[in-house]
């Protein structure tokens, strides 16, 4: 199955790209049976230590559930999209993990971003990665 990619999806601090469509042709694995699924291309190096590094494609499937500790994509109605970590959702907000970018030892320190319920377009869990060269 080859799948058109809806653009960047940034890792980092506060860090949120903006989305546009892409053509990145690229197989998807067999078992992907989402009709609504799609791909982003990651850049940044803050979700390293969630192992996603840059340059990674990244199959989301808005049709499945996710639950704290899930990598997902966020997509916000300011047309900026990020990948995170889901820990919880209360009834005002989203909390997202992320790490800092490398300090000079290498090492990247955790934060939490919160994103208001109302300001998600579309949050997919990150269902399988693939390196695209």
């Amino acid at each position: 199955m080859l799948f058109r990619s809806v653009g960047l999806a940034d890792c980092g601090l506060g860090a949120w790209c903006t989305t546009s469509e892409m053509r990145v042709n690229a197989n998807a694995p067999d078992d992907l049976l989402d009709p609504d699924a799609f791909a982003v291309l990651t850049t940044g190096n803050s979700m390293l230590p969630a192992g996603i590094p840059p340059g990674i494609l990244c199959f989301c499937s808005p049709n499945t559930r996710f639950t704290a500790g899930d990598a997902v994509y966020v997509q916000r109605y300011d047309n900026t999209a990020s990948i995170k970590i889901f820990q919880k959702r209360d009834d005002k907000w989203y909390y997202l993990l992320g790490y800092g970018s490398p300090d000079a030892e290498g090492a990247q320190k955790i934060f939490t971003e919160r994103l208001a319920l109302n300001a998600a377009k579309r949050i997919a869990p990150v269902i399988w990665e693939k390196r695209k060269l």
